[in-house]
């Protein structure tokens, strides 16, 4: 007898794609986390003496 497992393949290669896709933005997120609390840091003071500048609309 034959059982045609077509769906059940494709649905566990889903659920595969799901977990790596889980498991990559779990690690990512102490990543982002750092970033955010570095970034601040590393913009120019407010009174750096640059000018603002804003871009001319098209």
């Amino acid at each position: 007898m034959l059982v045609d497992i077509t769906s059940r393949k494709q649905a566990e290669e889903r659920m595969m794609l799901l977990t790596h896709k889980v498991d990559h933005r779990a690690n990512n997120l102490p990543a982002v986390i750092q970033a955010s609390c570095v970034w601040p840091k590393r913009r120019p003071p407010m009174n750096s003496g640059r000018p603002f500048t804003v871009a001319s609309p098209r």
